[in-house]
Formats: structure tokens, sequence, C-alpha cells
């Protein structure tokens, strides 16, 4: 009981590290859209 326990937290722990990493590189990629699309407006 205990050790499905441990399992699922470890399991939801890099679940949620995925995503965060996932965001991080969805995030920097809109950021350089943004900049590279005010560049090409100039």
């Amino acid at each position: 009981m205990i050790s499905s326990f441990i399992i699922f937290m470890v399991n939801s722990f890099f679940f949620f590290g995925y995503i965060l990493f996932f965001g991080k590189i969805l995030y920097t990629l809109s950021v350089y859209a943004i900049i590279t699309l005010s560049f090409l407006s100039y």
C-alpha cells in the first residue's frame, strides 16, 4: 500500500516535471516568435 503510494508520487512528480519542461520550451519559443515578428514588422 505504501509502496504503491510512493510510486504514484514519483510518477506524478516526473509528470509535472515534463509539463514544466515543455512549458518552458513553448514559452521561450513564443517569446522568440514575438521578437522576430516585432523585428519583421519594422
